[in-house]
C-alpha cells in the first residue's frame, strides 16, 4: 500500500475499528488519527473524514479527553450536514454531542442537541430503540433541569418505545 494513499487512509480506519473491538483504546487512536492524516491531505471534505472523526471522537470520549472528542464531533457534523443535511448520521452525531454536553454539565447545549437528533429521527423514521435512548437522554436532561413534567413525557415515551420493541417473555 502506498504511504499517503487513500487505502492507507482505509487500512488505517479498518485496523481502528478492530482495535474498538479488542478494546484497545490507544491503539484505535493511533490508527483512526492515522487515517484522519492522509485524508486530510485530498479528502478533508469528505463524508469518508467525517466518519473517521465520528469514530475517533467516540475513543476520544472513552478515554476521557472530552474537549477532543467535542472539536471532532463538531468536525464530523459540519461535514455530514453539508453532504447529508438531515440524514440519520447527522442525528447520531448530535446525539453523541448531547451525551458529551449532558456529562460536562452543558444541559441547556445537550437539550439542544438531543431535540434536533429527535426531530431527524422522527423524519427519517429511526429505529424505535434509538428514538427510545434519545428520548430517554432528553428526559434525563430535562429531570436535571426540574422540568419534571416535561421529563415525565419523554421518559413515558422511551419506555412506551422500549415495550413496543420487546420480545412478549420480556414483558412479563
Amino acid at each position: 500500500i502506498q504511504p499517503g494513499s487513500p487505502r492507507e487512509a482505509q487500512l488505517a480506519e479498518f485496523m481502528g475499528d478492530a482495535s474498538v473491538r479488542r478494546q484497545d483504546l490507544e491503539g484505535a487512536d493511533r490508527f483512526y488519527s492515522r487515517s484522519l492524516a492522509v485524508l486530510e491531505t485530498s479528502q478533508r471534505n469528505s463524508i469518508d473524514y467525517a466518519r473517521v472523526s465520528n469514530a475517533l471522537a467516540v475513543v476520544a470520549v472513552s478515554r476521557n479527553q472530552a474537549p477532543r472528542a467535542q472539536g471532532l464531533y463538531e468536525v464530523a457534523l459540519k461535514l455530514y450536514e453539508a453532504q447529508r443535511p438531515d440524514s440519520l448520521e447527522v442525528s447520531q452525531i448530535l446525539t453523541n454531542l448531547g451525551i458529551l454536553q449532558m456529562n460536562r454539565g452543558d444541559l441547556t447545549s445537550a437539550e439542544v442537541m438531543f431535540r434536533r437528533s429527535l426531530t431527524i429521527k422522527t423524519t427519517r423514521k429511526g429505529a424505535p430503540e434509538d428514538l427510545g435512548t434519545t428520548h430517554a437522554n432528553l428526559g434525563l436532561v430535562l429531570l436535571e433541569q426540574g422540568r419534571l413534567a416535561d421529563a415525565g413525557v419523554e421518559l413515558k415515551t422511551a419506555v412506551d418505545l422500549r415495550r413496543s420493541q420487546a420480545p412478549p417473555l420480556e414483558l412479563a
